[in-house]
């Protein structure tokens, strides 16, 4: 709890120190954590999905996660 407690008030501290060059405001210290917790449940979402269905959906188009592998290999 100390630690998380002490890395948000890290964070805080750089958004304040960059404030004058960069001109964000405090608003985004304050909001960091909930966006990283939103971001990670959709990440995280998105491969558990993409897991338990052996595959993705997108534009309604079902690609096999055999499939994407192995196209991925051609990079």
């Amino acid at each position: 709890m100390a630690a998380g407690l002490a890395t948000y008030v890290g964070i805080g501290l750089v958004y304040w120190a960059a404030h004058r060059t960069s001109r964000i405001t405090a608003w985004y210290a304050l909001l960091f954590a909930p966006a990283v917790v939103i971001f990670g449940y959709g990440f995280l979402r998105s491969m558990i999905l993409a897991l338990l269905r052996g595959g993705i959906v997108w534009r309604g188009t079902f690609y096999a996660l055999k499939e994407l592998r192995r196209s991925a290999r051609k990079f």
